[in-house]
């Protein structure tokens, strides 16, 4: 079941989380494995944690989000991922609903354990639907040259934003961490 409901750290910190997924049944990891349209998730530090997982939609602070709002939020995560969808906050937002990400900075690392390094992003893996960031900032590393196969869709903030007519706005953002692809086995990257 998706988080629906406000999840307020008051400014603490939260660390050692570690997650090692290996079952290929289940998807949708992170401190919340997905978060629901009323789900508000705000004022904390992710520190010294891990996550990794060998199924889609992969992130420190969520999976998939299906129109929720992050806010205040500092990660210095390692995600690691042998498949696709996977950001340094959320792996995917959902088809049918917007994320709003305000004031987050992703300090950690998003790394392609082998295969496809598809849809990778500092913040987000893929946005699916209309979303906004607004003063978010990675500074984290990206790093995708274990990468056995191509290289997709990929980039320093956002991987991929899934169609034309759902437009992302970001603000005031920046791209400041490490992009790491073996050019032996890009295709396309957006950076």
């Amino acid at each position: 079941n998706r988080f629906a409901g406000t999840f307020d750290g008051q400014m603490h910190e939260i660390r050692g989380i570690y997650l090692n997924n290996h079952d290929t049944t289940t998807a949708c990891h992170g401190l919340f494995g997905a978060t629901d349209s009323t789900a508000e998730i705000k004022n904390f530090y992710l520190l010294d944690s891990y996550f990794y997982s060998v199924t889609t939609q992969l992130g420190s602070i969520t999976g998939n989000s299906l129109d929720s709002t992050f806010k205040t939020i500092y990660s210095d995560a390692v995600v690691e991922s042998n498949t696709q969808k996977v950001g340094g906050f959320i792996g995917a937002t959902s088809t049918s609903g917007s994320v709003t990400m305000v004031d987050c900075w992703f300090d950690g690392a998003v790394t392609a354990e082998s295969g496809n390094a598809y849809q990778y992003g500092g913040l987000v893996g893929v946005v699916n639907r209309v979303s906004t960031f607004s003063n978010c900032m990675n500074t984290g590393s990206i790093d995708l040259t274990k990468s056995t196969a191509n290289v997709l869709r990929s980039g320093g903030l956002v991987g991929e934003n899934s169609s034309n007519a759902n437009r992302t706005t970001i603000m005031n953002s920046l791209q400041a961490g490490d992009f790491k692809y073996n050019t032996d086995n890009q295709e396309v990257v957006n950076y």
